[in-house]
């Protein structure tokens, strides 16, 4: 199998790529990546393509002194390299989608900006994608290949399961969680709560709380944490009578700002999250905990280049 696909990998998410390439069993391929003074990036594929099933891990996150721009150039100029190479069939695997949560105007005069990253990276070569856990499921539909939105469902409900906490629930916090959080909650066989929150003046306010959190322990779970916002939610449950032994449980670790500070509240005993993003030093405080996506996508990889349904990686299945 080895001969007949090739693995690049970008510099977003170098840790997580070298992980799928020792599940796959097949090294990653060899590029060049490298930056002009005026900050352009270059790309060299530094083995033939011709022919061949190809697949393109890049995470559109930040990393060392880059930005989410650069991670989508950077995969853009990838793709275009591959492409012009001869490649077979290339596949973009990106397990975290950035701009993803600008996917509808809400006020008008704005960009749909997740809809133009994503013809970006189809017009720049992609005849497929692959990522981990959208903001909005319907996502998929900006795109004119295949899209697969895969889910850590399995890797973080097997993670609570053992966990066993005593006397705990899961909570949503929001409505736009909600049916996720229902389906962990049953899977878990936990009571759910919902939270609504606002937004004043740009500041989340939590307006309503529906369940019973008095004595319990909450379990938070969300698609992604950026700037730390989810401590209103931390507070709101204290106040509301929850144990002060809050867990956090997200996929895509995006943090920036002032987070670091927010989320070292005491009363987060754990942010559960999973390797998509390759987060920052300044944000690799002690209460984290990383799964891996490495087996899901390793799998995915197999898969697609087999030809074969991939339906199994889905939600449903682990319910």
């Amino acid at each position: 199998m080895t001969n007949h696909f090739r693995i690049f990998s970008g510099r977003s998410n170098l840790p997580l790529a070298q992980k799928i390439s020792r599940k796959v069993k097949h090294r990653l391929n060899k590029i060049e990546i490298t930056d002009f003074p005026d900050s352009e990036i270059h790309i060299k594929l530094k083995e033939s393509v011709r022919g061949r099933d190809v697949f393109i891990i890049q995470s559109l996150s930040r990393f060392a002194n880059h930005s989410v721009n650069d991670a989508l150039m950077e995969l853009c100029l990838i793709l275009d390299a591959v492409k012009r190479a001869s490649a077979k069939k290339v596949v973009a695997i990106i397990p975290y989608l950035g701009y993803a949560r600008q996917e509808k105007m809400i006020t008008g005069r704005e960009p749909i900006s997740a809809r133009l990253a994503i013809d970006n990276i189809v017009n720049a070569g992609a005849d497929g994608i692959v990522a981990f856990d959208l903001h909005s499921p319907a996502i998929q539909g900006f795109a004119k290949v295949p899209f697969d939105n895969l889910t850590p469902f399995c890797i973080l409900v097997d993670y609570w399961r053992k966990k066993k906490l005593k006397n705990a629930v899961i909570v949503s916090p929001d409505a736009g969680r909600a049916r996720l959080a229902d389906k962990y909650a049953k899977a878990l066989n936990l009571p759910l709560v919902l939270m609504h929150k606002g937004r004043v003046k740009d500041k989340v306010k939590i307006e309503l709380v529906a369940g019973e959190i008095k004595g319990k322990i909450p379990i938070i779970t969300d698609d992604l944490i950026a700037g730390g916002s989810i401590i209103n939610h931390v507070k709101s449950l204290i106040e509301l009578g929850a144990k002060k032994e809050i867990y956090i449980s997200i996929t895509h670790p995006a943090f920036c700002g002032k987070a670091k500070e927010r989320l070292s509240h005491s009363a987060i005993k754990e942010i559960v999250t999973t390797d998509t993003i390759d987060v920052l030093p300044e944000y690799r405080f002690k209460n984290i905990k990383f799964l891996s996506v490495s087996s899901i996508l390793a799998e995915a990889i197999d898969l697609i280049h087999k030809e074969k349904s991939i339906k199994s990686l889905y939600l449903a299945n682990y319910l």
